[in-house]
């Protein structure tokens, strides 16, 4: 059996589960990208419990049906993994515990709802604030008891809802309470959530679910009412998983990554790029009876890119093609500029969809995924030793100029798009990691020609 894979933080926080179950292996409040790091597959157990949704982005949704497409077992509880399980449950997604329930019923709606501020000081995590669907719990126990009125409880719940999540400490509900009149009562609750019945109903949810995934005891689990398989896989979850998923074995660097670096640092990738969009327009478009056959014009002809009237012609040649090119370039020339530099994959607005493998030889990849970690290794360096340094913030006019002196052209817009990118907004936000590692290399060629 696979191992089970957790995402947690807060929600046991306080507890011993952690560091005495061994054959788990334990991850840090999930974040969007983390599931495409982790890559899982088929036979993966996957269970989220806490999750960041302010200061970071949170887990998407269909990063969390990519997982399943996968065949992955994707469950949640407690927390956010309990929200995002009664949000797509019927796509396979299942949902364990109290909480979850609760969102399922309609009882619980709200993110703020499941949500506590925590420390980042140590792996723990540990709470500084009441989630409100633990006061929830704990009212509901109380009146069960007959130590609360059904009347006391609501009040409590209106008072502590007022606050912001962030801001709701036992010190903060106190105080409140205090100025309602209630103090007591609140003391009650607070002392509930802390004891060991009922208790703080999100670790609870989150233990009897790490215990029951290990013990395969789902009973009860929300089980899925519609194949996933029925969810299009759109443009966003494509570039996601290129962003985000692992390019090596190592996984220093993503796909993405390292497409953008052979985008970058390959000299030959404009000839690469272009046999990517012939053969994929071949593969998707019916320009000829034979496919494999089919040469540039005919494949413009087919996508609506050389009109039979030569002064529409014309006005896309002007729009994609330079001067020069169109006074010296044949027309299968032409044709081929068009189709490359107009390129996008249907139904959105990428390049590419995934890493094309089929344009390196598997030692290249190797070599590819090594230059590639050298040259981000670079940007890190520079960020840890000079101050004043940030990849982020170098212009765009910068970005162009290291570039065109690096492949020897002057038209940055062509340029880009020879080499794959959909536009210059995207080389300069996906070159500047890389902008150490061009610069080296330009210094290394100056000196090369010098000597």
């Amino acid at each position: 059996m696979k191992p089970l894979h957790v995402f947690v933080g807060p929600s046991l926080a306080k507890s011993d589960l952690p560091a005495t179950l061994t054959e788990v292996h334990w991850h840090p409040p999930i974040q969007h990208g983390d599931l495409f790091r982790l890559a899982p597959g088929p036979g993966d157990r996957i269970l989220i419990i806490d999750g960041v949704y302010q200061h970071r982005a949170p887990i998407r949704h269909k990063e969390i049906i990519g997982a399943i497409r996968a065949g992955a077992d994707m469950s949640g509880a407690a927390s956010m993994g309990a929200l995002r399980a009664a949000e797509l449950g019927e796509f396979g997604m299942r949902g364990l515990g109290t909480v979850h329930e609760w969102y399922a019923s309609g009882r619980l709606e709200s993110d703020a709802d499941v949500a506590v501020a925590h420390s980042f000081e140590d792996s723990r995590f540990h709470p500084v604030s009441v989630a409100l669907v633990s006061l929830i719990h704990s009212t509901d126990w109380l009146c069960a008891q007959g130590e609360l009125t059904q009347t006391q409880a609501d009040s409590l719940l209106r008072l502590a809802d007022e606050l912001h999540f962030a801001e709701r400490t036992e010190q903060a509900l106190r105080r409140v309470a205090a100025e309602r009149g209630i103090a007591d009562e609140m003391d009650r609750v607070l002392r509930a959530v802390a004891a060991d019945d009922p208790g703080d109903v999100k670790a609870r949810d989150a233990e009897a679910a790490v215990r029951a995934l290990l013990a395969e005891d789902t009973a009860g689990a929300h089980r899925p009412t519609r194949r996933v398989d029925t969810v299009a896989t759109s443009s966003y979850e494509c570039q996601w998983r290129l962003d985000y998923s692992p390019g090596d074995a190592a996984g220093t660097a993503t796909l993405g990554e390292l497409l953008t670096f052979a985008r970058l640092f390959l000299h030959d990738y404009p000839e690469r790029h272009r046999r990517y969009v012939l053969d994929t327009i071949r593969q998707t478009t019916r320009a000829a009876e034979d496919h494999s056959e089919a040469g540039p014009c005919a494949l413009a002809v087919a996508v609506g890119l050389w009109p039979a009237r030569l002064s529409e012609r014309a006005e896309l040649l002007t729009r994609f093609c330079s001067d020069q090119e169109r006074v010296t370039a044949s027309e299968p020339e032409l044709a081929g500029l068009l189709l490359v530099r107009s390129f996008r994959l249907r139904p959105g607005n990428l390049v590419y969809q995934d890493f094309p493998h089929r344009l390196f030889e598997e030692s290249e990849r190797d070599r590819l995924a090594a230059d590639c970690e050298k040259a981000l290794r670079l940007d890190r360096l520079a960020h840890q030793r000079v101050a004043q340094y940030s990849a982020a913030q170098i212009v765009g006019s910068a970005v162009d100029a290291a570039f065109l002196r690096l492949w020897g052209v002057e038209d940055i817009e062509s340029a880009v798009l020879d080499r794959g990118f959909r536009d210059v907004q995207e080389f300069r936000r996906r070159a500047r990691p890389f902008m150490v590692a061009a610069r080296a290399m330009a210094a290394a060629h100056r000196t090369a020609e010098q000597s």
